[in-house]
């Protein structure tokens, strides 16, 4: 996490909000993998879908906008 937000957020290549994201989802899942009895909300989950398939939509684009460049 503090890798991808130096090299992509504080570089500004993503916006803080992607930022945000990972590393709710990733807290998220620490807080289910070491908790003892950690129930997951629907809200959450269909938070966390969202935000996962937009996130994923930003690192399709910029990698294609890379892969662009490269080919020029």
């Amino acid at each position: 996490m503090a890798h991808f937000n130096h090299a992509y957020i504080k570089t500004e290549i993503f916006d803080k909000e992607y930022g945000k994201t990972a590393t709710t989802a990733f807290d998220l899942r620490k807080d289910n993998d070491y908790a003892d009895f950690y129930v997951v909300s629907k809200r959450e989950v269909v938070d966390q879908h969202e935000n996962a398939v937009k996130f994923v939509a930003e690192i399709e684009k910029y990698i294609n906008e890379q892969i662009a460049k490269a080919s020029e």
